[in-house]
């Protein structure tokens, strides 16, 4: 390089443009040329003199507003995101919560099922076994109002087969007819009311 291209890059070393290969080459150079180190310094006094002699610059008020409200838009984007997920998770929860219900009511009624469902064939299976005996009770004369169903081994108790019909209360002349209770004189077990005297 001549002289006067090394004068051509002293401006950008003092303002510290160079790229590494051209400074190193540069920074040889200088170490001994005193007329480059010279034109360095001269740069350097007058980009410190620029930068403290450039006036003071008050940006407009419209400039501030601008840029705080595009400072503000990303936040209120995140709000709104972050509510977005908020009201997600709250509606995912209560659908959760609803299929849990609705899935343990519908377990307690199949239960419930099982459960009469198992009781029903544990009276049909008793009801039904070869060595349980049937009886049609009646009152004389009458047609049967009632099955009583039991099992000549133990247990001996009688089963009843369901709720058996109301019993209505005898006239004064039930009591009084011979044979219906046994004996003519025997006394009604029913007490008898004004109007069946």
């Amino acid at each position: 390089m001549t002289e006067h291209e090394w004068l051509a890059l002293a401006a950008p070393y003092a303002l510290d443009a160079l790229d590494g290969e051209e400074r190193a080459a540069f920074e040889a150079h200088v170490v001994g040329c005193v007329l480059c180190q010279a034109e360095v310094a001269s740069f350097r006094d007058v980009a410190a003199r620029l930068a403290a002699a450039a006036p003071d610059a008050s940006p407009a008020p419209s400039l501030r507003r601008r840029v705080l409200a595009v400072a503000r838009r990303p936040r209120q984007l995140a709000w709104l995101a972050a509510a977005a997920c908020l009201v997600l998770a709250l509606g995912a929860a209560y659908g959760y919560w609803r299929e849990r219900a609705d899935r343990q009511a519908l377990e307690e009624v199949v239960a419930s099922t099982r459960d009469s469902l198992a009781a029903r064939d544990s009276l049909l299976a008793a009801v039904l076994a070869p060595n349980v005996g049937t009886v049609n009770l009646a009152a004389t004369g009458k047609p049967p109002t009632a099955r009583l169903f039991w099992r000549p081994r133990p247990p001996d108790a009688p089963t009843n087969s369901g709720p058996l019909p109301r019993a209505r209360r005898p006239s004064a002349s039930a009591c009084s007819t011979p044979g219906l209770l046994g004996a003519s004189r025997r006394r009604c077990p029913y007490p008898l009311t004004s109007s069946s005297r």
